[in-house]
């Protein structure tokens, strides 16, 4: 468990996150209810929410998810975020991935006809335990309304990872990224330090490519070092 400094500590870094994030203009709001993020996620994104947060194939809900919505000054929303917890007994994250509880509930009767996953990295293989995952990263653009290339994303990421340590203290958090994000050094604005490729291999047919992407994770020392830092 944390120790009462580092309690301390986490929570006033989320209180300090919130705040440098309205100084930018960003007004913040967390909520752990999954079917408004399904409807925010559509309204903003025009995609599917990916199904480890759906709440109509996993169980996602107050005990092990939430999600981050930021608005700007005219109160219209330019990001979304969200972050889940799970606890892998006697199994490790590749397994995870590729039963595809990850991503169902019940994965013989969710999944796509001919869907499949793979994550052979060597990282997913020994990551297990308590473990969180920070996903659906999202941040709008388009010229002065928009909430890229502010400095938006090292503060979001910190405030997620915060609010994850204060919940749930995870053994490992860990993240799934396209490569141009490890080439363009993006995954270290985002406090990530370790990071393999081919982390997750998975095809939906419903979906026209294929996604291969890196994870990225730390173990809990370098998570409370992070949090601690700001």
């Amino acid at each position: 468990m944390l120790v009462q400094d580092e309690i301390l500590n986490t929570f006033k870094s989320i209180s300090n996150t919130i705040e440098m994030l309205s100084e930018k203009g960003m007004e913040i709001s967390v909520s752990t209810d999954f079917n408004a993020f399904v409807l925010r996620v559509r309204e903003c994104r025009d995609k599917q929410v990916t199904p480890m947060f759906d709440p109509a194939v996993t169980e996602i809900g107050p005990s092990n998810g939430f999600w981050i919505e930021g608005r700007n000054r005219n109160k219209e929303i330019v990001h979304l975020q969200a972050a889940r917890f799970d606890i892998l007994s006697n199994r490790s994250l590749a397994d995870f991935l590729e039963s595809l509880d990850a991503y169902y509930s019940s994965p013989e009767y969710y999944r796509q006809q001919g869907e499949f996953c793979h994550s052979p990295s060597h990282a997913t293989r020994h990551i297990t335990g308590k473990v969180a995952y920070q996903g659906e990263f999202w941040l709008r653009g388009g010229g002065s309304l928009g909430a890229r290339g502010r400095g938006y994303p090292p503060l979001l990421t910190h405030l997620s990872s915060a609010i994850i340590l204060a919940k749930w203290e995870p053994d490992f958090t860990y993240a799934m990224v396209q490569p141009r994000i490890v080439r363009t050094r993006m995954a270290n604005q985002y406090g990530y330090t370790n990071m393999e490729p081919h982390g997750l291999v998975w095809n939906r047919p419903t979906v026209p490519e294929y996604l291969d992407e890196w994870v990225i994770w730390r173990d809990r020392g370098q998570l409370i070092s992070q949090v601690s830092a700001s």
